[in-house]
């Protein structure tokens, strides 16, 4: 009881899964019922009174040899073995499509399904102590009670109709055999899709009864959930570590590959990209160093205190940050705005040189 109290979580889609795959889904009996009840009902309506008329006439034909019939046992068994095989044929199809239906209402619940983990023998469920507990669980003493509730709704409906039908009754004992059929019929169907009107109220109820019920059931501590997500997406103490390492060794590059670029282009605050070049040993200029937001700071920064030239183009910070990695070089499309960078900084490192040697 005190672990159902802190369950308070919703149950996870990786529980759900999990619990699928065991064989728990939300499953409506009566789903079941009502659309067996609904073949059953199709059934009577399109050829009832073919299968009422051909069990009739297989029975009338044994009935009209009965005084031709021995009383010995093989005699008998041969019979019943006959009248077996007879009915078989007229009841296959019915019997067949309410097969099909059951198999088909499972699952238009809960899809296709095949559990091995259900089928697996489990000592509980062979346990009379647990089967005791069971058998006096809340959700045996609520499937008792909807079970009533069903039996009291159901009975009644058929209940009222038959009292409506009360008044034909001694018309029907006048009717001749052949012409009771169709009225049989029509009385039993009439009764029927009461009854069925009934049954999909109930039935909808309990899909959304069975679900909440299943949902419940799977609900997790906020501890569970906290263990799912840490083998999900990793401890977040563990990844904030590898954020850090990683953080530390950009650092690390940055602070090596910084002093040797020749210029970095910058947003000016957001993106800094540092750039190489050597027209001697170098085809095109090289991306030494790339950051967004704090890896640009520490760019301009280490820039700053290694006296490499820090020149504001924005567009060319963004562009060159999305289209080169560390160690490759320029993109064609992108030489020329980048050589007019290099070009304006080589030519202020000339008029720099130029007065120092005046200054000298």
């Amino acid at each position: 009881m005190a672990d159902d109290a802190q369950k308070t979580e919703e149950p996870t889609p990786k529980r759900l899964r999990e619990a699928r795959g065991e064989g728990q889904v939300p499953l409506s009996r009566e789903v079941n019922h009502f659309l067996l009840l609904t073949v059953a009902t199709i059934v009577i309506a399109s050829i009832g009174i073919k299968v009422a008329k051909g069990i009739s006439v297989r029975i009338a034909s044994i009935m009209e040899k009965a005084g031709q019939l021995g009383v010995e046992q093989q005699e008998l068994g041969a019979l019943l073995g006959q009248l077996v095989r007879e009915l078989g044929v007229v009841l296959l199809l019915p019997a067949l499509a309410i097969f099909v239906i059951a198999i088909a209402a499972s699952v238009l619940q809960v899809g296709p399904l095949f559990s091995p983990k259900k089928l697996q023998p489990k000592l509980n469920k062979i346990s009379p102590l647990a089967g005791f507990k069971r058998l006096f669980s809340v959700e045996s003493i609520v499937e008792f009670a909807k079970g009533i509730i069903k039996l009291v709704l159901v009975g009644s409906v058929g209940g009222i109709f038959l009292v409506a039908q009360l008044p034909n009754i001694e018309d029907y004992m006048l009717t001749s055999i052949t012409s009771i059929l169709p009225i049989t019929r029509g009385l039993l169907l009439g009764m029927m899709v009461s009854i069925l009107a009934v049954l999909l109220v109930i039935a909808i109820t309990d899909v959304f009864f069975q679900r909440a019920r299943h949902r419940k059931r799977l609900r997790m501590t906020r501890q569970e959930v906290l263990d799912e997500f840490k083998q999900i997406e990793g401890d977040p103490q563990i990844k904030a570590r590898i954020r850090k390492i990683r953080s530390e060794r950009a650092r690390m590059r940055i602070s090596q590959a910084v002093p040797s670029a020749d210029v970095v282009i910058t947003n000016p605050t957001h993106y800094a990209v540092a750039i190489s070049y050597d027209d001697e040993n170098m085809e095109a200029p090289k991306v030494l160093a790339k950051g967004v937001d704090y890896l640009a700071e520490e760019i301009m920064r280490i820039a700053r205190e290694t006296n490499v030239p820090l020149v504001a183009n924005p567009p060319l910070a963004r562009t060159l940050y999305a289209a080169c990695d560390i160690g490759e070089e320029v993109l064609p499309e992108h030489y020329q705005a980048v050589a007019e960078v290099i070009s304006y900084v080589w030519r202020l490192k000339g008029r720099s040189a130029a007065a120092d040697k005046q200054a000298a």
